[in-house]
């Protein structure tokens, strides 16, 4: 089976002069936009930055950069593999910004493609590892715009006004993708007039559809919207009535990742439609959230290790910090009450981290059921990000030590 990296290996030898740009180009130069670029490639329009020397001066600058725990770590990969081709070394970057502001909720990055044909493409990334990236994700379901909207949409125009004699396409992966939606249908119709394409890579939707504005239907026989078989992201609030299905390697969530995608000669390996989980999936999303008055979507609160907060009815839950990855204080697992039995469901973590275990002590209490992270299943030594069928028995041990669970509590070992 082959991804996008293997296209690379594949196809890389063959220009954008030979072989025109297609929907696996598109989805490349919206991963590319994740790495960071600030301080290597110029934040206007002037002086871009061939591809290869930028690939050089990320790896001077950020030696030891890891993309995190929900961000592709192939992306510095794949950015190399496009600079070693003949069919992207010729590609110029500009315009590069990245903003994070907490007190608005706002993450925003945005990168400018200059491929040798004198076309551009346009790339806005999607939501990194921040919680401010997160809570702006939240946003889209109950603020008719948020802020990374807007400065799309004045992106997007800078680098029409900018660019005037190039035509443009547009796109990106998850959150970029709506970003790239929005943009194209809020520029102003004579940046749209210089629009070849717009490319939605499993982005959201939005609060509101958008299918009857008339700012909408100057573009929409344009707008490219591209979901994994059971797409979970792209499938959330309004969105496309049109899309194209491709096969992913992944299950549920995780096929979120592009780098999940198969690829077939130039294209992706198209399905006729999304599985009926996908469809099923969709229908409840849908369901649920038109359900939420305005003021209940906008319930978002952050969570810390320690928190303990009432949910619906007679339910409390409690937050204990998970050790995955280097996101100390920022991964949390929790328990769930009823007053009555008690659930400790510990997932996404290695090893519990000794503040963890003291929070445990100091809450007290006993423990009716414990689902634990065994994502290594019987494999040897334990990772930081995850646990074994042997941390799981360290696990209970430990549980019972400290008084927290006895020869009543059921302890059930899941995948994650």
């Amino acid at each position: 089976m082959a991804n996008i990296l293997d296209y690379l290996d594949w196809r890389g030898d063959l220009t954008l002069a030979e072989r025109g740009f297609n929907e696996v180009d598109n989805l490349l130069m919206a991963e590319l936009c994740f790495l960071d670029f600030s301080g290597i490639v110029p934040a206007d329009f002037s002086a871009p930055v061939f591809l290869p020397d930028a690939m050089r001066q990320y790896d001077a600058a950020r030696p030891q950069e890891t993309m995190g725990v929900l961000v592709p770590e192939q992306i510095p990969e794949l950015g190399h593999k496009m600079a070693a081709s003949r069919r992207f070394a010729d590609l110029t970057l500009c315009a590069y910004v990245s903003r994070t502001d907490e007190e608005t909720q706002t993450q925003f990055s945005a990168l400018t493609i200059l491929l040798p044909d004198k076309t551009a493409y346009i790339a806005f990334r999607g939501t990194d590892d921040t919680i401010v990236g997160w809570k702006e994700d939240f946003n889209l379901a109950f603020l008719p715009v948020v802020p990374a909207q807007k400065m799309a949409a004045e992106y997007l125009s800078a680098a029409a006004a900018a660019l005037p004699s190039h035509p443009l396409r547009v796109g990106g992966h998850s959150k970029g993708g709506n970003l790239a939606v929005y943009s194209a249908v809020f520029c102003g119709e004579a940046v749209q007039n210089q629009l070849m394409r717009v490319y939605n890579n499993d982005g959201p939707g939005f609060r509101t559809s958008l299918l009857g504005l008339p700012e909408h239907k100057r573009v929409a026989d344009r707008i490219t919207t591209i979901l994994p078989e059971s797409s979970v992201v792209g499938m959330l609030l309004e969105h496309e009535e049109r899309y194209e299905v491709v096969r992913s390697t992944q299950s549920g969530l995780w096929q979120h990742d592009g780098f999940s995608w198969q690829v077939r000669g130039e294209r992706f390996e198209h399905l006729p439609d999304l599985t009926e989980g996908g469809k099923l999936v969709d229908e409840t999303i849908r369901t649920f959230i038109l359900s939420l008055s305005p003021e209940q979507r906008v319930a978002f609160t952050t969570v810390r290790p320690g928190d303990d907060f009432a949910l619906h009815g007679a339910y409390r839950a409690h937050a204990f910090e998970a050790a995955h990855g280097h996101h100390a204080g920022d991964c949390l697992f929790y328990s769930l009450t009823d007053g009555e039995r008690t659930l400790l469901y510990a997932h996404d973590t290695g090893w519990f981290p000794d503040r963890t275990w003291e929070e445990l002590e100091r809450v007290g209490g006993h423990y009716d059921y414990v689902s634990l992270d065994c994502n290594h299943a019987l494999h040897g030594a334990s990772l930081s990000m995850h646990m074994n069928f042997e941390d799981n028995l360290r696990v209970r041990d430990a549980m019972v030590r400290i008084g927290v669970a006895d020869d009543r509590t059921i302890f059930v070992a899941n995948h994650f």
